[in-house]
């Protein structure tokens, strides 16, 4: 054999561990992303309206096929730390026009469990977002007090939030404008949060 055939020969046998090589690399690289800019500050929380449009004319609920529970145009606050070492990992609050708050200051907590399952890796589907979180919270007043309550939070491309609030399975519906029925209430709502100065 050549001196040259035996050179084809090593690349020809070297060339598919490079590939590899380049392609666990690429992925370390890709998987590496630094969510540090999603710690917000005092006074600079993520801001944003509860997503689901009242349907024309409606006269009961559900006007919204996506919200249960809060008012149209109801807006949420939240506080965020992407590396929480403690339970907390940040803070909701709402604003709506006539009703008392559902959450007030209601704090984010990690669920010690998840750190262990395959559920804390959970994905949604397109290439926006950036970390998912399950996160669980407890509030002490309003609607939902004392009433378990599970955030699905995905930090997204572009500096903004997704935040999705389930408590109850949506069963039971009652009119959000009802102040003294939103307690009987399930709520369900999507957020998109933008960074917004107050």
């Amino acid at each position: 054999m050549t001196p040259a055939h035996k050179r084809l020969r090593e690349l020809h046998l070297h060339t598919p561990l490079r590939l590899v090589a380049y392609a666990v690399c690429a992925l370390a690289l890709g998987g590496c992303v630094n969510l540090e800019g999603f710690r917000t500050e005092e006074g600079v929380p993520f801001r944003g309206e509860v997503n689901g449009i009242d349907a024309l004319d409606c006269e009961a609920e559900p006007c919204s096929f996506v919200r249960r529970g809060f008012q149209s145009g109801t807006e949420l606050a939240l506080t965020f730390d992407p590396d929480f070492t403690s339970s907390v990992a940040g803070t909701m609050t709402t604003v709506s026009d006539e009703c008392d708050p559902v959450f007030d200051g209601t704090e984010l907590h990690a669920i010690a469990p998840l750190v262990h399952d395959p559920l804390s890796q959970f994905d949604f589907p397109g290439g926006d977002r950036l970390r998912n979180y399950v996160l669980h919270a407890r509030p002490r007043s309003g609607p939902l007090a004392s009433r378990d309550v599970t955030v699905f939070l995905s930090l997204m491309n572009g500096d903004a939030v997704e935040l999705r609030v389930v408590a109850g399975n949506g069963s039971r519906v009652c009119d959000p404008t009802d102040c003294d029925a939103r307690a009987e209430c399930d709520f369900f709502g999507i957020f998109k949060l933008g960074r917004k100065n107050r």
